[in-house]
């Protein structure tokens, strides 16, 4: 008998091996700003108006046929009323909408949404007016081909979070017809194409 003992070969470990995440393709589709706008609504006590802002660009950015992340561009410039006429005041309201008092056109010329992340059929998102950016989280329709990408959104703001306190009965000491709602209603629609 030999003394020898007997050995075996035996895997040696790469103690630096890492797991590696496969690579998730980002796919970036351009907004469509002729076929995307921000619709907006606001009230006051028995009225309210509505109109729409045109959106200058953005990008939208999809993986494995997922909205996962976007931008926007409103051109605060173009700020319309839709549901009243000369004669009924539109440009009147119109003014009043690009004054100091509220969004300012003239400093701000744009606002912003920047989409930090989805989930199910909830956008957190980074809204930006006035160079003031809050975090807001609202729900939307979004549908995604190989081609193009729509998206729906309702978004309910309050205008005061954005320094627009004009009217506020939260603000202001005013008879009750003279109160703007806080509240302004945004409806997103974006087309955006490869």
């Amino acid at each position: 008998g030999s003394d020898a003992v007997k050995t075996t070969d035996v895997p040696t470990q790469d103690s630096t091996a890492v797991a590696v995440a496969p690579v998730v393709e980002v796919t970036n589709f351009s907004v469509n700003t002729a076929e995307s706008v921000l619709n907006w609504k606001g009230s006051a006590v028995g009225k309210s108006h509505n109109g729409t802002v045109a959106v200058q660009g953005g990008s939208i950015e999809v993986s494995e046929g997922t909205l996962n992340g976007g931008e926007l561009t409103f051109n605060m410039t173009t700020i319309t009323c839709l549901d009243l006429d000369e004669s009924t005041g539109k440009g009147k309201l119109e003014g009043h909408l690009k004054m100091p008092a509220f969004f300012n056109v003239d400093t701000f010329t744009t606002s912003k949404i920047v989409i930090k992340s989805v989930s199910e059929n909830n956008i957190t998102a980074e809204l930006t007016i006035k160079e003031i950016t809050k975090s807001i989280t609202f729900p939307a329709t979004v549908e995604v081909t190989d081609t193009s990408v729509n998206v729906n959104a309702k978004v309910i703001v309050n205008r005061t979070d954005f320094g627009i306190v004009y009217a506020s009965g939260n603000f202001f000491e005013l008879a009750k017809d003279k109160v703007i709602s806080d509240d302004v209603e945004f409806e997103v629609v974006v087309n955006a194409t490869k």
